[in-house]
């Protein structure tokens, strides 16, 4: 009995820091992965002020296995002021460190590997330094070698493995060779190493077997260790799939897919999902791959949501993007071209959209808010517990939870139709693109990941996918793009070969004379009235609008300026250096001015940040003349440089943005760079564009690289003198064209482009 005793405590106190105890439900919850009923078990609990370290701890635990990560943010600030008074032992063993493995993994999930190494070896320090428990080291080694791995640095990762392997484990420490193999597997799996990883997960350990099997039957639960296994049992199985041992790897996803905690653990649950997907697609069984896909892409996007800001959310969906570009390819295969551009909406973050709805959702000027929160508040309620449910709940349960949420939206689709609609957003199908679409105007989006390339050809009556070539497509762009900034002799062959794959592939793609391209990739950065078709420039023959997904224009479409001043021009602002200075952007605001007499100039000291914010609600077109920044490293500060004032540096940024209330049909941004933004993975461009946008503006003219001053004073005249009497689309195509016979190198005229709506 007393071997017993002993092999139970050591397997608690070695094993995990959560299954220390066993009466209290958030130990048996823990040790089974049942993460939901821990987070609503303990979340009053945590809200008390005597609430002990290790509730917090699990609470923590389940915040991150659900993937919510705004709440584990402030779960592990509670957590380290637990640390910090002291309270930092479950049953005798020290748990401070535990702060710094949660937040690496974290890290981890949102693809953040540098922030994810940091957290790792700042907690492996320290550690070291407070003398604690080997297990300590072993588990932070194990994340920071993860992080290299997948951050593709083997020789970090290999660095890793060998300290793994240099740590003694003999006797009395036998008990941690379990966790310090499945350490190896883990780094192992993301170099792509299945082999060893198949070999080291095929282990056994006859006594770590034994210590789990009786403290599963003291516990009365054979699922009780079920928390350390479910992610070495889905590495095995994927190294089996990725080794070609594909039967032992369908056999051993059918069993992961057979447990409800797997469909709680939100790092393994879509990768299964994804994974039966392609052995059935290996297997020919098409639509069985495609239902597992889908079903792939609903976890994610589901997790998704509880990502807290926005920079966070793209990277989120980016690490993902692989299921989604194996369903448009298999959707795109059996042609079903309208099903794989919703995919293809989809596949786009959707940061955009979300912030959109967020904006109109929650407006200042609305009286009802409270009301409106309440019910948004019951709907995230009901929708959470329905997607929370496991194989405990019946059929009649899970449809009694869907008449309840389907209760909620209607109610709130009656009381604040407008809300709805913003609030419960998806992409849109591909029948409402079509409505949106105008006569006579053909959408073209783009969609390419790894090796494929697609373009979505759509009009008011069809809708059509085509195979584009993908090989070297970011260094013709670049190269491209390069050609134009320095005016080499190379311009024209580069843009006759990008239009050959770009344009020239499409069905009856010449004659259409309106089109709404959406980019993808490095493509946001692609001028496309540059390139160089049969008819020469593509601008020659072609009235060009851009969006960043088609599902945006359900907002921007709503939206109409109520404001009876014309325009707000500010222009030159004192930079408090002579050489920054634009002399040609304070002509152009006055010669505007001449031609919109009822417009107001604000100039040089004028020009200020604070001038737009507080001023910039109350006009219908805002035209900034100023130097613009975009910093590639730090996108979401990308900036306007406007004049500074003892209040502020000057700097309009895209964070500022984010706190402004624009009523504009127009934002033009004369300016270097302002249409700049970082590409991420989920293809959600970051930058000063998606900042007005989100502010309120309908539409915005934007350039791609810095402008000369000259040029861009002449355009911006004819645009602006063209506004007067032509759609916005139409007067910046002709204002264009009319700088083009000027001056004719694309240089000059190419770099600007509307986004948004072209009426």
């Amino acid at each position: 009995m007393n071997t017993v005793k002993i092999i139970i405590a050591l397997t608690f106190l070695l094993l995990s820091g959560c299954v220390a105890h066993m009466q209290p439900p958030e130990w048996t919850n823990t040790a089974e992965a049942r993460y939901a009923e821990n987070k609503d078990y303990l979340e009053p609990r945590v809200e008390s002020a005597d609430s002990s370290f290790s509730e917090v701890y699990c609470l923590c635990e389940a915040y991150l296995k659900l993937y919510e990560f705004e709440k584990l943010e402030g779960c592990l600030n509670l957590l380290e002021q637990k640390i910090d008074s002291g309270d930092k032992s479950v049953m005798g063993f020290d748990m401070s460190a535990r702060p710094y493995m949660l937040k690496s993994e974290m890290y981890i999930e949102l693809g953040e590997y540098d922030e994810a190494i940091t957290e790792a070896q700042n907690g492996y320090a320290y550690a070291i330094k407070e003398d604690l428990h080997r297990l300590n080291y072993i588990e932070l080694i194990k994340l920071y070698g993860h992080a290299y791995a997948l951050k593709g640095d083997r020789e970090g990762a290999f660095k890793a493995i060998d300290e793994l392997n240099a740590i003694y484990l003999g006797y009395p420490f036998s008990l941690l060779q379990e966790d310090r193999d499945r350490g190896l597997a883990k780094i192992y799996f993301a170099l792509g190493m299945y082999d060893e990883a198949v070999e080291v997960t095929s282990k056994r350990y006859a006594f770590n077997e034994l210590a789990k099997a009786l403290g599963g039957l003291v516990a009365g639960s054979g699922d009780y260790f079920l928390f350390m296994d479910l992610p070495y049992k889905y590495i095995k199985y994927k190294s089996l799939l990725e080794s070609g041992h594909i039967e032992q790897a369908k056999e051993g996803y059918d069993e992961l897919l057979s447990m409800d905690q797997v469909s709680h653990s939100g790092s393994i649950y879509w990768n299964v999902l994804y994974d039966r997907g392609r052995i059935a697609q290996a297997e020919n069984n098409i639509p069985t791959a495609q239902e597992y896909y889908r079903k792939a892409i609903e976890a994610i996007e589901l997790q998704r949501g509880s990502v807290g800001n926005e920079a966070s959310r793209i990277g989120y969906i980016s690490s993902k993007q692989k299921v989604y570009a194996d369903m448009i390819d298999l959707l795109v295969n059996q042609k079903l071209d309208s099903l794989a551009l919703m995919y293809c909406e989809r596949a786009k973050a959707r940061a955009l959209v979300d912030l959109l709805a967020q904006r109109s959702s929650f407006s200042p000027e609305q009286e009802t808010a409270e009301q409106q929160q309440e019910i948004l508040a019951r709907l995230n309620q009901a929708e959470a517990a329905f997607y929370r449910a496991d194989q405990r709940n019946t059929q009649n349960d899970k449809e009694r939870q869907k008449r309840a949420i389907g209760a909620i939206r209607r109610e709130l689709s009656s009381e604040y139709p407008e809300l709805a609609t913003m609030t419960t957003v998806e992409s849109l199908e591909p029948e409402a693109i079509q409505d949106f679409i105008r006569d006579g105007e053909t959408l073209i989006e783009y969609y390419s990941y790894e090796q494929n390339l697609y373009a979505f050809m759509v009009t008011k009556h069809e809708v059509q996918a085509i195979r584009l070539d993908s090989q070297d497509l970011t260094a013709d762009v670049q190269a491209f793009r390069q050609a134009i900034i320095s005016e080499s002799d190379q311009t024209q062959a580069l843009g006759r070969k990008l239009y050959s794959r770009l344009i020239a592939p499409l069905p009856n793609h010449r004659g259409r004379e309106r089109l709404l391209i959406v980019g993808h990739g490095v493509l946001h950065y692609l001028p496309f009235n540059a390139l160089i078709g049969p008819e020469g420039y593509l601008i020659d023959s072609a009235t060009i609008r851009f969006l960043p997904s088609a599902s945006v224009m359900r907002f921007l479409e709503r939206r109409h300026s109520t404001q009876q001043h014309e325009i707000l021009l500010l222009g030159n602002p004192d930079l408090g250096d002579p050489m920054f200075d634009l002399s040609g952007a304070e002509v152009e605001v006055r010669e505007i001015k001449k031609m919109w007499p009822d417009s107001t100039v604000l100039l040089r000291e004028s020009a200020t940040k604070q001038s737009l914010q507080e001023a910039g609600r109350l006009f219908r077109m805002i035209h900034i003349a100023a130097h613009g920044k975009f910093q590639s490293d730090a996108p979401l500060e990308s900036a306007i440089l406007l004049t500074p004032t003892t209040k502020d540096d000057g700097r309009l940024s895209v964070d500022d943005l984010y706190s402004m209330e624009l009523n504009a049909d127009l934002v033009t941004l004369s300016a270097c760079e302002t249409g700049m933004g970082e590409v991420k993975g989920g293809d959600d461009v970051i930058g000063l564009s998606r900042g007005f946008l989100f502010a309120g503006a309908r539409s915005l003219v934007t350039s791609l690289w810095p402008v000369p001053d000259r040029e861009t004073t002449y355009l911006m005249i004819e645009f602006y003198r063209n506004l007067k009497h032509m759609s916005r689309a139409d007067a910046l195509r002709e204002a264009q064209l009319k700088t083009k016979n000027e001056f004719p190198s694309p240089f000059f005229w190419a770099a600007f482009q509307l986004t948004g709506n072209s009426e």
